[in-house]
């Protein structure tokens, strides 16, 4: 009898056990709504994101100039500058956020016109200049002295959970398929570049850094870095990065650029769509092309 109670009892721990797992996984991420108010300043069809000039934020941010995912393709279709806008912006505990149930309240009085995109895009096979940067022990270290790397721009007041934190969550990600029989090579470099050349001293990078990579392997693979101020611009439009600071607050893009040890571009991805499986296909597929004898298919 004595038996038979105790594997009862295993059976209802199991089952409670299994009950719990299945309610974890089944949990959905903590959601935050905040409204906004305010003008649309730009329109980035590529990322399908809009720049927008807004108002306070209560309980959440000053006013400023933040660029900002659009959830619905249809109501991004009909959005342009100079429009005045309300809006649902919501944030997820997973590093997501974007902007629903868009209200156009004003049409803009004179459609801007267009300018030309002076962006640059780096492309497969293209050379990475040997840039200056300074990392979070103060020192200077050319480019090419880290290669290969892969390479992404934060600043470490970034308040958008899906911008800087998202970066740093992705490359904590990738740090765990270096080595081994993962494809990805262990001396891989992680380069966080920081355009916040004002705030983002080395002191303030090595604090930062602790947040996000403060285990020794991380430590010797993953570096946080600001370029020289007079160097800034270089780097952020070869990179093809927009960084506008306004009260406290820089508007800026995303781009991570994959280099090979040659100094050469393998991969370049735009926004925050990007995985480690990603960066691991793209390595695989550059080396096995660099090993493939000349003129063979």
């Amino acid at each position: 009898m004595q038996r038979g109670l105790i594997h009862t009892a295993k059976e209802t721990l199991i089952l409670f056990l299994v009950l719990s797992a299945l309610l974890v996984s089944c949990k959905k991420p903590a959601v935050r709504r905040y409204e906004l108010k305010g003008e649309i300043v730009a329109v980035d069809a590529r990322s399908q994101e809009i720049v927008v000039r807004h108002e306070d934020i209560p309980g959440f941010m000053k006013a400023m100039t933040m660029s900002y995912k659009v959830a619905k393709p249809a109501e991004f279709e009909r959005l342009k500058p100079g429009q005045h806008i309300r809006a649902d912006l919501v944030l997820t505990d997973d590093f997501k956020s974007w902007l629903e149930n868009i209200r156009i309240e004003q049409e803009p009085s004179q459609v801007p016109p267009e300018k030309a995109s002076d962006f640059h895009f780096p492309e497969p096979g293209e050379r990475v200049p040997n840039f200056t940067l300074v990392d979070q022990d103060g020192r200077h270290f050319k480019l090419y002295r880290r290669l290969p790397a892969l390479v992404t721009f934060i600043y470490t007041q970034c308040p958008l959970p899906d911008y800087c934190p998202r970066m740093n969550s992705n490359f904590q990600q990738v740090l765990a398929h270096l080595g081994g029989d993962n494809d990805l090579p262990s001396n891989l470099n992680l380069l966080t570049v920081s355009f916040d050349v004002e705030h983002d001293t080395p002191a303030e990078l090595k604090k930062y850094r602790e947040r996000w990579a403060n285990s020794a392997d991380a430590k010797r693979q993953w570096s946080f870095s600001v370029p020289e101020k007079r160097g800034l611009d270089p780097v952020l439009r070869f990179f093809g990065v927009t960084a506008i600071p306004e009260q406290g607050i820089i508007t800026h893009s995303l781009s991570t650029t994959l280099i090979s040890p040659e100094g050469t571009v393998i991969a370049w991805w735009h926004g925050n769509e990007w995985s480690a499986e990603d960066v691991k296909a793209q390595w695989i597929s550059d080396r096995h092309s660099a090993q493939r004898p000349s003129g063979s298919p």
